[in-house]
C-alpha cells in the first residue's frame, strides 16, 4: 500500500511464497545491444547516486527510485532491460517486491528480469534464483559482474574497464577486512570517482554522503538508546557498502559484527561496539566535510 508517497506493508510475505523460477524471470540471454536501460530501487539515496553514476560512465542509462510509487510509475511509462532491487529495505524486502510486481496489472512488471542486490554475505545466488530472481549482486559490485548477470558478451559491448566498479569485489574486501587502515588512508576519492570532471557533481555526492551518513548514525543511536538489537543490526547492514567503498576496514568489521547481532538479546558488548562504530562514523564524516 502506498500512502503519501511512502510504502507501507501490512504483512510480510514469507520467502517460500515467492514466485517460482520461470522463463519470465530468467537472465537476459538474448540481450546483445550495448544500449542498456536499467531501473534501480534502494532506500539509500547515496547508494543510488553512486550506482547511477557508475553505470552512466559505462554507457548504461538508469532510472533511480527510492519509493514503490516511483518504481511503478517508471514501469508504466518507460521500458527497461532489468530491475536492480536492494533486498533489505525497511518498508518492503526484495522478495516481497518481486511477488508484488509479478502479481500487478502492469505488463512490464510481470516479466522484467529482477536482480537482487545485497550486502549480506550469507545469501547466495542459488537462493535468489530459487525465489524467482534473474540473478544477484553483492555490494559493492563491479560493472562486469552486472553485465555477467545480464548475460551480455562483455567483449562485444566494450563497456567494461578495470576502473568501472564501486569499491572492491567481495574477495578483496574479505582479504583486507582484518587489516587496520588509518583514517588518512581512507579512499574518499572513491565517492567521487564517477563524477567525471564535474566539481559540482563531486561536491553534491560528498554532501549527500554526509547528510545520509548522519541520518543513518542518528538511527543507529536511536536504536541503541532503546536497546533495539534488530534496529542496530539493520543500520549496521545499511551502512556496510559505503564504508567498504571507503576502505574503512576497522569500521566495516564492527558493522559486520553489529549486523550479525540480529535476533540476539541486547548486551554490553553490543552497546560498546555500537558506540565505537558511532565514534568512527563521526570521525569519517568530519574528514569528508574538511
Amino acid at each position: 500500500e502506498v500512502e503519501s508517497g511512502e510504502l507501507r506493508v501490512e504483512s510480510s510475505v514469507q520467502h517460500d511464497s515467492a514466485a517460482p523460477y520461470s522463463a519470465a524471470n530468467s537472465p537476459l540471454s538474448t540481450l546483445n545491444s550495448p544500449l542498456i536501460n536499467l531501473l534501480l530501487i534502494d532506500d539509500d539515496r547515496i547508494q543510488l547516486t553512486l550506482t547511477s553514476a557508475m553505470l552512466a560512465q559505462s554507457g548504461i542509462t538508469s532510472v533511480s527510485c527510492l519509493q514503490l510509487d516511483e518504481l511503478l510509475e517508471a514501469l508504466r511509462t518507460d521500458t527497461f532491460d532489468a530491475l536492480l532491487t536492494d533486498v533489505q529495505m525497511p518498508a518492503m524486502n526484495g522478495f516481497d517486491l518481486l511477488n508484488l510486481l509479478r502479481a500487478s496489472n502492469i505488463p512490464q512488471a510481470k516479466t522484467i528480469p529482477v536482480i537482487a542486490v545485497t550486502a549480506r554475505s550469507d545469501m547466495q545466488r542459488e537462493e535468489f534464483l530459487k525465489h524467482g530472481f534473474a540473478g544477484s549482486l553483492h555490494k559493492p559490485f563491479m560493472v562486469n559482474e552486472l553485465l555477467a548477470e545480464l548475460d551480455i558478451e562483455k567483449r562485444e559491448t566494450g563497456l567494461v574497464t578495470p576502473q568501472n566498479h564501486i569499491g572492491t569485489n567481495a574477495v578483496q574486501t574479505d582479504k583486507i577486512a582484518t587489516e587496520a587502515v588509518p583514517a588518512s588512508a581512507l579512499n574518499f576519492s572513491a565517492l567521487t570517482a564517477f563524477s567525471g570532471d564535474d566539481p559540482d557533481a563531486a561536491k553534491s555526492i560528498l554532501e549527500s554522503f554526509v547528510t545520509e551518513t548522519r541520518l543513518n548514525a542518528d538511527r543507529l543511536r536511536q536504536a541503541l538508546d532503546v536497546e533495539d538489537t534488530d534496529g542496530i543490526a539493520a543500520m549496521g547492514h545499511k551502512m556496510l557498502p559505503l564504508f567498504t567503498l571507503l576502505g574503512a576496514n576497522e569500521l566495516v568489521a564492527l558493522l559486520k559484527e553489529l549486523e550479525a547481532s540480529r535476533g540476539e538479546v541486547f548486551s554490553e558488548k553490543i552497546k560498546e561496539k555500537s558506540f565505537s562504530a558511532l565514534a568512527q562514523i563521526e570521525d569519517i564524516v568530519v574528514q569528508v566535510e574538511e
